[in-house]
């Protein structure tokens, strides 16, 4: 994954052998899709600087970062209202990482992902596996387990 303006996903794209896998031709240039999450974004971020204060949250939040962020007023939200508006917009997301702090901290009993539809399934699986959650132990053990009676996935 590659972020970069116009021109230089112009040089990218001249740049890039291309690369065909089954229907899909690299390089690709997601549609409606933007340089999220790295420092490209910053103008972006400083038009945020505007977002009024955080209430605190009423559910525990975990970042990008794999920081905790509690409810009520245990939770720091001049510092989560920074890390929303900045950090999250112009450092990388590291989804893994959030979700096996999430997994970590309160066990569950099974995990639904709101979306992007199921485009992030197969990263969660993988997150599943290098855990050893639940007794997932590779793309096999995850297959079966969404086979079963009891997934240890929901996608919506």
């Amino acid at each position: 994954m590659l972020a970069a303006d116009d021109a230089g996903l112009a040089a990218l794209k001249e740049w890039l052998p291309p690369l065909a896998r089954g229907r899909t031709r690299y390089p690709l240039v997601l549609p409606r899709h933007s340089a999220f999450h790295t420092p490209l974004m910053a103008p972006m971020a400083a038009e945020l600087r505007c977002t009024p204060a955080f209430a605190p949250p009423t559910l525990p939040l975990v970042d990008g970062t794999g920081r905790l962020w509690p409810t009520g007023d245990a939770c720091d939200t001049a510092a989560l209202r920074e890390y929303t508006i900045h950090e999250q917009i112009v450092s990388p997301y590291r989804f893994a990482t959030s979700l096996e702090v999430a997994i970590e901290a309160w066990d569950p009993e099974l995990l639904v992902l709101l979306g992007p539809g199921a485009a992030l399934g197969g990263a969660v699986g993988q997150v599943l596996a290098r855990m050893g959650w639940r007794g997932i132990d590779c793309k096999a053990a995850f297959a079966r387990a969404q086979r079963s009676a009891r997934p240890a996935l929901i996608t919506l």
